[in-house]
């Protein structure tokens, strides 16, 4: 039961140290501020070489500056790890298991995701909600119920060298999703499409964003969805500086 009241640890203005070496399970429950392991507006810490199993909410850093979270496991969890409106959050060399959503990032910008490892989750990785100008770079993701790496309103995100395997979507671009880069890396395995364009009715696009040096070939399949009056455009070329765009109508056709 989620709302049944556990201990959970919680940092708030400024409060707190770095949480190293510690065992941190059966935390946190469906209540603010009582989620898990969590920061509120605090800066310069270090989440190190830690054990979170069955923590309702995870690591959630909420509103607090240059963190470094790396090392830790984190399993059986709704979030591995989360972050709300914040800067400079450092993820890297996680192993984020079986949770609902890997690592969740929520409207910051300038964060990172690092070498990380997620697999068996539902979500794997996902920018959302006006995340911007961040980062993700040399992550394996692995036997995803749904989508391995999801834009959600988030924009000029860049991503290198991403390993998703036997995931349902290897990449989703949702309503707002524009100018992010998505550069080599591979998609392997997919239980329906590698990659996913959703253009709802009466929503913005998910437009304009780059795919340089992935595996766009057969029998890859991408798919485009909502209605045709929603075209998706989108840029594969090695080379950002040609302006070499693709636009696609689902007119005929709901995936090539």
């Amino acid at each position: 039961d989620a709302s049944f009241p556990r201990s959970y640890v919680q940092y708030m203005y400024g409060s707190g140290g770095n949480i190293t070496n510690s065992n941190l399970s059966y935390l946190g429950y469906n209540a603010i501020y009582k989620r898990g392991v969590g920061f509120y507006n605090c800066a310069d810490r270090t989440i190190e070489n830690n054990t979170l199993v069955d923590v309702y909410g995870g690591i959630y850093i909420w509103r607090s500056d240059n963190f470094i979270i790396q090392n830790n496991t984190v399993n059986g969890s709704r979030y591995g790890v989360y972050e709300y409106d914040s800067e400079n959050i450092q993820i890297l060399n996680n192993r984020l298991n079986s949770n609902k959503y890997g690592a969740f990032l929520h409207g910051g910008s300038r964060n990172r995701v690092d070498s990380n490892v997620m697999n068996a989750g539902i979500w794997g990785l996902t920018f959302a909600y006006g995340e911007h100008d961040s980062f993700a770079n040399n992550n394996t993701l692995s036997s995803m119920v749904m989508t391995a790496i999801r834009f959600y309103h988030g924009s000029n995100n860049t991503l290198d060298n991403n390993t998703v395997v036997s995931c349902k979507h290897g990449y989703g671009l949702d309503r707002e999703s524009y100018n992010n880069t998505i550069r080599n890396g591979s998609v392997h395995d997919s239980m329906d499409y590698d990659y996913f364009f959703w253009h709802p009715p009466n929503a913005n696009r998910a437009d304009d964003n780059h795919f340089v040096n992935t595996n766009f070939s057969a029998p890859r399949r991408i798919c485009f969805g909502g209605d045709a009056s929603m075209p998706c455009r989108f840029n594969y070329t090695d080379l950002l500086s040609e302006d070499l765009w693709m636009t696609t109508s689902i007119t005929s056709a709901s995936y090539i």
